[in-house]
């Protein structure tokens, strides 16, 4: 066996006991890893839901009076919920995006493009449930002062015909 510098083998029957704990160890290591990097997939598959969903919600509020549904206590808080889920989980990728090193391998090319694009997608996010939040508040104004505008012609007919 390959051995750190100043160290030296210990051989019987310790040296088998320890040596079978590391490996029980490193393989169940192995499988925690890949249990962590399959619920990453999961939560990478709810993030590109999430920009589709998120994306019809836009058009929606920006296009039909859902805006009123996503003005209203509900749904201003559904958005805030996402935008501290999205800002969260942005925050967590950015941090998870591997150093750049000189010489890479495809491995780790791999993982830094992964790591951007996962940040990427969930700054994507955050910014679409902003603009959500925003464009229905601004929907809102607009429609009182349509409203407000529209009642004010409308006295305005009435006094002229008199």
């Amino acid at each position: 066996p390959v051995l750190a510098p100043g160290t030296q083998a210990v051989r019987g029957p310790l040296s088998r006991a320890c040596r079978g704990l590391v490996e029980r160890r490193a393989a169940s290591l192995g499988a925690m890893v890949d249990v962590l990097h399959e619920v990453a997939k999961v939560f990478n598959k709810v993030d590109y839901a999430a920009v589709g969903a998120l994306v019809a919600v836009l058009c929606l509020t920006l296009f039909t009076p859902f805006f009123k549904v996503t003005a209203q206590p509900g749904g201003r808080l559904v958005m805030f919920l996402a935008s501290v889920y999205f800002y969260g989980r942005w925050q967590m990728n950015v941090l998870a995006i591997p150093e750049k090193v000189l010489n890479p391998t495809p491995v780790q090319q791999a993982d830094f493009y992964r790591a951007g694009r996962n940040a990427y997608l969930d700054f994507s996010c955050l910014v679409i449930a902003l603009f959500i939040f925003t464009a229905a508040r601004f929907r809102v104004r607009i429609d009182d002062l349509e409203r407000r505008l529209s009642e004010k012609e409308g006295v305005e007919d009435t006094k002229k015909g008199k």
